[in-house]
Parts: structure tokens; sequence; C-alpha cells
């Protein structure tokens, strides 16, 4: 049995009635490939073949009541396929438009903790004669590295180095009752270890100033997206030619999430000017950074975080590019100057009792009264180049999605596919209602940040 991190265990904690702790990928596929044609039987016939070689699929999080410490990874017993795969025909004409709304209603629904955290819906009736599905994992189990990880191991590839998890064994009430009075004992200890360490970095000067122009924590302007969640969420995706995305990079010279950081500030300031809300200072983003290579780390979520500027006052679209990424650098220099251990071993030791305050906190919608501390969330999970195939159907494409937080309903994930860049963005739909709008801006964005480049140049000549 693997014991979940105080990390991983947040996950399960913090969940509330509108806050759900799950990702969820739309995968689009070729049908046209699959030997004799697409037959649901058959694409469940495979998964139950495919999930017999992956632990994750048959293990749930197991925490008795004489559980002292955090849950454990424990082979289910009464392991039902039939409860975790689903079957819905969209009605015609079966539009992308009519996908997305399916896929959001599914992605309103949390997952059922007493049972191994993952749903994969297979979804017919699409115009294109196409077949899509939605897979639905809990961040509990995986983080966006893993999770695509992952996805590659279900389609037939070979399983990474982030993807391989040994198989839970069965629960032994014995050794979880010890391993958690263990975790009882031990706390004291730990609590006095962290205080110590962080009087130690706070003489001695360890923990480093933060960078100018890198934002301050609780620093963002409040928009009409920075308020307590909704249990219900829209989903919405666009996809850009990767060829084009890596020119403006060329040009640039920044990284690839420098690119997208400024097409998202392109594409919010937008939105915010359509509705007169720009606020007068920058929007502020989160941006999840994978430690997975990083020495010590343990756990199924290896991630720590920056929060960088958008710029959404500069109206120059190569200005605004170029100061993002010189925001960004710092703050990422900033994050790995102080490290991901300290704030894991406080989750080690605090994680249950944050699951008790954050649902009060939700509850009292206190999200709405406080400094805002991110306007959204961008996470870039990579991507995949190679074939992949679901039951023998081509993935002709992938979009992923992450989970809104409270006071900050919008949250977008980027992932690459053979020779495009996918964006998911979802939301709460009395929160942002036209998502679709807001995501069919970033091929604009492209558009208009490839131009002023061009004009550039031409000036420079």
């Amino acid at each position: 049995m693997d014991q979940l991190t105080g990390y991983d265990a947040s996950f399960l904690y913090l969940e509330t009635p509108t806050h759900y702790h799950q990702g969820c990928g739309v995968i689009i596929l070729d049908t046209s490939t699959m030997p004799g044609g697409y037959r649901f039987d058959t694409v469940r016939t495979w998964l139950a073949e495919r999930i017999r070689e992956i632990p994750t699929y048959t293990e749930k999080a197991f925490d008795p009541w004489y559980n002292l410490g955090h849950p454990f990874w424990v082979k289910d017993q009464s392991f039902d396929l039939d409860r975790h795969v689903h079957r819905v025909v969209i009605p015609a004409p079966g539009t992308e438009e009519q996908l997305a709304q399916a896929c959001s209603a599914i992605a309103s629904t949390p997952l059922d903790q007493r049972y191994p955290l993952w749903t994969i819906t297979i979804m017919e009736g699409l115009a294109d004669g196409n077949v899509a599905v939605l897979i639905k994992r809990h961040n509990a189990s995986l983080d966006g590295v893993r999770g695509n990880s992952q996805l590659g191991q279900l389609c037939g590839t070979a399983a990474t180095e982030y993807a391989v998890v040994r198989d839970a064994g069965v629960a032994r009430p014995a050794a979880i009752a010890l391993a958690g009075a263990r975790t009882m004992v031990r706390k004291p200890v730990n609590l006095g270890r962290m205080i110590a360490e962080a009087v130690r970095a706070r003489r001695h000067r360890d923990v480093p100033p933060l960078p100018a122009g890198v934002p301050a924590p609780m620093s963002a302007p409040r928009t009409s997206f920075n308020t307590t969640l909704t249990p219900n969420r829209n989903l919405a995706w666009a996809s850009l030619p990767m060829d084009e995305v890596l020119d403006v990079k060329r040009r640039l010279g920044v990284k690839l999430n420098d690119v997208m950081l400024a097409l998202t500030a392109t594409v919010m300031r937008q939105y915010l000017l359509s509705r007169h809300e720009l606020p007068d200072r920058p929007l502020r983003a989160f941006v999840p950074v994978s430690v997975h290579d990083k020495p010590g780390q343990h756990g199924r979520n290896r991630t720590t975080g920056l929060l960088t500027s958008l710029q959404t006052r500069t109206e120059d679209p190569v200005q605004r590019a170029r100061e993002i990424a010189v925001i960004t650098d710092a703050a990422k220099r900033h994050a790995e100057a102080l490290g991901p251990g300290r704030i894991h071993d406080w989750f080690d030791f605090s994680a249950r009792y944050w699951g008790l305050l954050f649902r009060c906190y939700s509850r009292l919608r206190l999200a709405d009264r406080h400094r805002v501390m991110q306007n959204l969330v961008l996470s870039n999970i990579g991507g995949r180049h190679e074939n992949l195939f679901f039951a023998g159907a081509r993935v002709a494409a992938f979009y992923p999605f992450g989970a809104p937080l409270d006071g900050g309903a919008l949250f977008m994930t980027v992932a690459s596919h053979d020779d495009r860049l996918n964006i998911g963005l979802i939301a709460c739909p009395e929160i942002v209602p036209r998502l679709g709008d807001l995501v069919a801006g970033f091929p604009v964005a492209l558009r208009e940040l490839s131009a002023a480049l061009d004009a550039a140049a031409a000036t420079a000549e």
C-alpha cells in the first residue's frame, strides 16, 4: 500500500459541493482506423483489457475511521468497470457546440471518492462521424504531467517514468492503523522542525526578496470571474497551428509558455474591454510548474507555481509579450530559489485541517471579500507528438481542462498534439457565460501578434 502525501490528500480534503479537484481531457477519435469499424462493445472490451495493465485505474483512496494519517491507495476489491465507463449519444445534428455542452454537464459532477477516481465517457453521434471520449481523473491521483504520460500509456505507447505506478495492494487494517499512529506521533516533531527551519531561513535571510516587476501575492485586481464557484462547469476549446506559434516564439526570442501567456493577455484584454471591465492594474496569472525532475520530491502531484503579470495595460502586443517574458523569467528564478519542499511539508502536517477550514471558506463565500490572489490559472502540461490510438481509433485531437478555484473561476490548460497546440478553458457558466466566444479569441490573438512582429520588422528595415 502507498500512503498519499499531504499534498496529494489535500485535493480530497479540499472538495466542497461547488469545488471539484478533477481534471478532464476531451479526445477526438478518428474511427476510420478501427478494424471492423466502430462499436461501443469493442471499445469497452479494449478498455477492460487495458486498465488491467495500469494500476491507477483499479485503486481507490482508502481512509477508514481508524486511520489517523492520510489515506492509502488500495486495490478496489469490488471494482466494476460499468461504474466508470459510460456511453452518451449526442443528439442530431451533433455539432461541436452540442459536444461541449455534453462535456460540460459531465464536468459538473464530482467523482465519487468511495471508488477509483476516474470515469471515461464515450460520446457518439458527432456530425463528422468521429467519436469523442471524455476522461475525468481526480487531482489526488495525478498532476498534469503524470496525466499526460498516462494518456500515452492508455493509448498503447510505452509508459514514461511519470506514468509508472506500482500495483496497489489490498487494504491491511493493522498496517494502516499503525502507519496513522506513527504519523500522529511525528507531527509535533515535524512541526518543530518546520518552525525552526523557517526561523533559521529568516534569520540568515535565506528567503530571496521578490524581484522587481514580479507581482506580490494577493495583488491582483478583482474582475467578474474572481468570485466563488457555482456547482456548474462549462468547457470550450480552440486549436492553433504549432508552426505558427513556434515562428512567433522564435521571432520574439522567448519560451513557448511566454507566447501562450502573451496570447492569453490579448484575449483577456479584449474580453474585458468589450465588457468595459479592464482593470487599472494588470491581470495576474498563476502558472503551475512541474518539479518531477527535482530531487527529494514525493507523491503523485509534483508541482509548484509562480505568479506573473499579463501586462494587460500595455497596448502594443509585441511590447506586452516581451514584458511578460521578462517578468515571468524573474518569477521562475525566484520560485526555484524558494524551492518546492517547504509548502509540501506544511501540507503533510496540516492538510486535514485546511480541508475543514476550506469548506467554511467556500460556504461563507469568503473569496468575494478578500484581496485577489490571481485572476486566472494557465497550465501547460506539455504534449505528445507520436501517433496515439484508442481501441484502434487514431487520436485526432486532445483538449485538456483543469480545475477552477474559488476566487478564480477561469482555468486555461495547454497541450500540444501532433502539429497543433490545443487550449482548453473551463469556468462556471453563471460567471463566464459565453466561454466559446472567449476561447475563439486565441487564433485572432496569434494573428495579431504575428502581424505586429511583421510591422516591427518592416519598420526596423
